[in-house]
């Protein structure tokens, strides 16, 4: 999900720099098992060029109309404060049946 949709599919915003904004989305149960012990990793980015498309970090109108001057790069920040903290919260499911 592109975050300036993250509000609205037909209103994109940009972000405002230095200032925390919730994003708030729901990935997709894919009934994932992690076994006792495990760990899993989170990774925030803006982009997944070459995979996909470049990311201007800059708002504009169209991304793929994104001019060189548009291109900048950009920082990430995940809050651990209270008054901001980040939050990812996973759906737990009981032990299943073997079969």
């Amino acid at each position: 999900m592109r975050a300036r949709f993250r509000e609205s599919w037909q209103e994109p915003k940009p972000f405002v720099p230095g200032e925390p904004t919730r994003v708030r989305f729901t990935l997709n149960d894919v009934f994932h098992t992690f076994q006792r012990g495990h760990r899993i990793m989170i990774h925030v980015q803006s982009t997944w060029f070459p995979f996909i498309d470049r990311n201007p970090q800059t708002f504009v109108p169209n991304i793929f109309e994104a001019k060189d001057s548009d291109f900048m790069r950009a920082t990430h920040r995940l809050h651990r404060d209270p008054q901001y903290g980040s939050l990812i919260r996973l759906p737990i499911l009981g032990p299943q049946p073997k079969f």
